[in-house]
């Protein structure tokens, strides 16, 4: 008989900072902290712990200053905080700047989504409409 070792993917987990301030790379953290929690079948107790566990910086201490009672719906206030939730669209928009990190074709392409979630008209708009969309992106680049 074979033995295998199963490993957590709740140990392959990264930290998160919340430094950057970067809502799209919050919500992508959260959503993989989720399926590793669904994938290793993780106690509620056990997610709570976990989670504080894997914050740092200053969302480490956002969490601390949070009250018991309201720990135990860490999820809720980690989208409120950290991944816009709550935000309007059309405010993301207006606020999106270009990663360090990212090309700028990859800026226009996230820029494009975040336009077209806020119901721009940047594809089928008038010329006015889209040319604002590349004002807009040549003033964030």
């Amino acid at each position: 008989m074979i033995q295998r070792v199963r490993i957590s993917a709740i140990s392959d987990l990264k930290e998160f900072t919340g430094k950057d301030q970067d809502e799209d790379r919050a919500r992508a953290w959260t959503i993989k902290v989720k399926s590793a929690f669904m994938r290793d079948q993780a106690l509620d107790d056990e997610k709570c712990l976990t989670f504080a566990d894997l914050l740092a910086g200053s969302a480490k201490n956002w969490y601390r200053q949070l009250s018991r009672s309201t720990r135990n719906k860490w999820s809720n206030y980690y989208e409120i905080q950290y991944c816009g939730l709550g935000v309007s669209v059309e405010r993301r928009y207006y606020h999106t700047r270009r990663r360090s990190d990212e090309s700028p074709l990859d800026y226009l392409y996230r820029l494009n989504v975040a336009g077209l979630r806020a119901r721009l008209k940047i594809k089928d708009g008038n010329s006015n409409e889209r040319r604002d969309h590349v004002d807009h992106y040549i003033e964030t680049l």
